[in-house]
This record gives structure tokens, sequence and C-alpha cells, in this order.
């Protein structure tokens, strides 16, 4: 049987991809609590502050399939489901956006949009604006390897050691989350990481008034 041979752009495209997935994943990752925040955030936007109950196990399962997805592209394990997973999960991001973005300017709706959107933890912060860019621009490559994932060969492994390596990336994952859970983040974008003056950042100074006096 002869073995499909991947395009080079698609290659390319696809670890990009890939990687690009594991970063978001790991930035959120290694601040569990700041992504539970931003979906405490999004709750109270939608109007639906009773879901804030669930806003911590959101913010650790959506972190693992972010990763996870990402490990599956970078690794070539099951590209066919892998290219659906990121249709569906880019699609759904960028529509979400452009269809609120055009209710609130053209009927005025106000769904009070978070203004960072979290997409990269605290590590980099996007406007609204350049979330949707970002994705518009994470779409098209996207759609490019889902055309072509009947020509992206799966990587040479069992259909049990694809399954494993799929849990050992979601394990991964998790035990990173509960690490960072537990103790501080491994890497901290925040505010209020060690060595940050939180009184000189949060703390109202007092206003200190000049008085001038002119004697004619």
């Amino acid at each position: 049987m002869i073995r499909k041979k991947e395009p080079i752009v698609i290659m390319i495209l696809r670890i990009l991809l890939g990687c690009l997935f594991i970063f978001s994943g790991l930035s959120k990752a290694i601040d569990p609590i700041a992504n539970a925040i931003q979906f405490d955030d999004y709750f109270i936007s939608f109007r639906m502050p009773f879901l804030q109950f669930f806003s911590m196990f959101c913010a650790i399962a959506l972190t693992i399939v972010e990763f996870t997805i990402g490990v599956m592209m970078l690794f070539r394990i099951k590209i066919k489901l892998t290219a659906w997973l990121y249709l569906l999960f880019m699609t759904f991001l960028t529509a979400w956006l452009a269809l609120a973005e055009y209710l609130e300017v053209n009927h005025g709706y106000d769904f009070g949009v978070v203004k960072d959107c979290g997409c990269f933890g605290k590590a980099i912060k996007l406007s609204n604006l350049q979330t949707f860019l970002k994705n518009v621009v994470i779409i098209i490559p996207t759609i490019l390897i889902f055309i072509y994932r009947n020509d992206i060969p799966d990587i040479r492994l069992t259909e049990l050691g694809k399954w494993l390596f799929i849990a050992l990336a979601m394990l991964a994952a998790g035990m990173v989350q509960l690490y960072c859970y537990r103790h501080l983040p491994i890497i901290d974008f925040s505010d209020w990481k060690i060595g940050s003056n939180a009184a000189e950042n949060y703390i109202d100074q007092q206003q200190i008034s000049e008085i001038t006096y002119q004697y004619a």
C-alpha cells in the first residue's frame, strides 16, 4: 500500500496551527483561576450569572480540549477528526464575534462583550477586534487543512496507541492545571505576580494638590 504524502504547504500550516493551539492551551493552563474568572466575566456578559458555578469546570475542560487537539494536529493523530474539531471550534468563535458585533452596531443590542477575550490567558491580551481578525486569519488554514484532510496521513500507531497518546495529552494538560491551581502559576503573567507593586497598581494614591499664591 502506497503511503500518502502530505503537501508541504499543508504540512507547514498544520504544524503552525498545532503549535498555536498548544501555546494557547498552555497559556491558560498555567493560571486556571484567572481562566475561570474570565468565564465568570463571559457568563455575566451573556446575562447568565447562574452559570458561574461551572466557571472552573469550563475553564479546565476548555484548556484540556484546546491543548489536546493542538497535540493531535501537530502529531497527525486522527487527523480527520482533528480537522473537524478545528473547523467547528474556529467557525463557532468567528461567527459569534461577527454576529455579536453586527447586532450591537446595527440593532442596538448590548451584549456587554468582554474586552479581553482571554484567548491566550494573561500572556497576550487581545481586544475583540483583534480576536476577530485573528480568528479570520486562522480559519483560512483551518479550512485548507479540512479540505486536504484525506491527504494527510495519520501517525504510524495502532488505534490503541493513538487513543493512549490523546489520553496522555489530556492528562498532561490536567496535571499542569492542578499543579498551578494548588500552587502559583509556573509562569505568572498577571498583575499580581510576585515582585509587582500592588499598592502602586491598585490602591488609589492620595492626590497632592499644589496651591500657588499670587500677590498683587
